[in-house]
């Protein structure tokens, strides 16, 4: 039988919807009462007639000056014990908190917008148990971890997450300081939203193993509220809270050896990639997947037609417009081209104007690096782009370098080939296209002809004494 939650719940929220996705929840439970508000002024005005409340739905829009000024005026409402609130964070919330990020007096939780009835309920019955009631004052950090005090100062950016929903319940400063998000902005949230490196069956086998073992461990790339981000190793432990299973997570972002690695495993792959098409195309796609790249090209030069470029592999994230600049014209390029490295870690886009490209795709990086034969003849060029700045370019340039030089020895053996395959169909004292070159085109004519229904004809011309000279 489930036991009767006594208590009296106020809900102050501007979007219908969630107001009466709340009242349907709460109904169905049996609560002293249920009041809702459709705003803060309303909610002042029922709270002026002295009513018993024992928790608070609020409402936190924009900056959310007046839900915080309506968290203060709730300690007037009963000193002896503050009323506990429930955050509802809006759709992108830009509160400003102090800069120990501290929550609002009161507020001991946070559900977002729009509402999941389920899952509101259930933190609603926990803050109004006995146990948590007991002092609604105390925010949520601090009832968190069983020792707050390593929770609070651990070097390592930590998370706790509700175990059924994959929600955001806490995080610690260090977190807070490195990814530059706030305390509210990421409570409620999915912790997915903070490894979204990981690929649908990825995740899935990460979740498994966490469900099985009970911890696993795992690298991702991790977000920063200016739109960057930076690669972390993930360490998740299962744990208990208040009868609840939790899942604590550890973000410790690479070091230089953990750079390394990465770009020695990238390099190490290279000779398993075999030639041909299918090889150039597992280089370049574990290229980027390394650097997450949100462009990349692979320019052959063909020597023998003037130095005409041809892309062979050609990459870019988001689908190309008709209006977009052609990468092909970029002036980096014809540095590269020429023999000359381009590497630009950092504001391509705002101090390379001559690049086009670049700039109205708003790349902060752009690499372009010679590919070379044997005798440094400059053979194509390998060109990558992202929109996120390098900070840590020593092992990446070192491991870039290494793909330009398998990627070089590709392209002078697909050379040699081509120059092989012409050698056999010319003739060996003038050059000049032989019979058997003849014969090859002459089918192939033929078998158009064939099929398109086209009539074509064959000029012959024969030189006097052609074979005296």
């Amino acid at each position: 039988m489930t036991e009767k939650i006594h208590g009296a719940v106020l809900i102050v929220a501007t979007n219908r919807d969630d107001r009466r996705l709340l009242f349907e929840a709460l109904d169905t439970q049996e609560f002293d009462a249920i009041y809702t508000a459709k705003d803060i002024g309303q909610a002042r005005t029922f709270l002026a007639q002295e009513p018993h409340i024992d928790l608070v739905l609020l409402e936190f829009l924009g900056k959310g000056a007046d839900a915080l000024s309506f968290c203060a005026e709730l300690q007037s409402y009963r000193p002896s014990s503050l009323v506990p609130v429930i955050g509802i964070l809006a759709a992108e919330p830009s509160i400003q908190l102090g800069p120990d990020c501290s929550l609002p007096v009161g507020v001991v939780d946070w559900i977002s917008s729009p509402v999941d009835p389920v899952e509101a309920l259930r933190r609603i019955n926990a803050q109004l148990s006995e146990s948590v009631v007991g002092d609604a004052s105390v925010p949520l950090q601090q009832g968190t971890m069983e020792h707050p005090y390593v929770f609070e100062c651990s070097l390592d950016e930590l998370a706790v997450v509700d175990a059924k929903s994959g929600r955001i319940l806490d995080v610690n400063p260090s977190f807070v300081a490195r990814s530059g998000f706030t305390r509210i902005q990421v409570l409620g949230s999915r912790i997915e939203t903070l490894d979204a490196i990981l690929a649908a069956d990825l995740r899935s086998a990460v979740n498994l193993k966490l469900s099985r073992e009970g911890a696993t461990s795992f690298r991702a790339q991790k977000p920063r509220a200016d739109g960057g981000s930076y690669a972390v190793d993930v360490d998740v432990q299962t744990s208990h809270r208040d009868g609840e299973a939790i899942h604590l997570y550890a973000f410790r972002e690479l070091g230089e050896l953990g750079r390394y690695a990465e770009a020695l495993e990238v390099i190490s792959n290279l000779s398993l990639a075999g030639g041909g098409e299918e090889g150039i195309n597992a280089v370049i796609h574990s290229l980027i997947d390394w650097l997450r790249l949100d462009f990349a090209a692979l320019i052959s030069l063909r020597l023998e037609q003037g130095s005409e470029m041809q892309p062979l592999l050609v990459f870019h994230r988001l689908s190309p417009s008709e209006e977009m600049s052609d990468p092909m014209r970029m002036a980096s390029l014809k540095k590269t081209l020429d023999g000359e490295e381009v590497v630009i870690l950092a504001d391509a886009c705002r101090n390379h104007a001559e690049d086009e490209f670049v700039v109205e795709q708003g790349y902060e990086c752009l690499i372009c690096l010679p590919l070379c034969d044997e005798r440094k003849v400059v053979l194509g060029a390998l060109v990558v782009a992202r929109s996120e700045p390098f900070s840590h370019p020593s092992p990446m340039i070192e491991g870039l370098r290494a793909v330009a030089h398998r990627l070089a020895l590709e392209l002078e053996l697909r050379r040699a080939r081509e120059q092989g395959r012409v050698r056999g169909l010319q003739d060996a004292l003038t050059g000049l296209p032989n019979r058997l070159l003849f014969n090859d085109r002459l089918e192939s004519v033929i078998q158009e002809a064939h099929r398109t229904g086209e009539m074509f004809a064959v000029l012959f011309v024969d030189l006097d004494r052609f074979k005296n000279i």
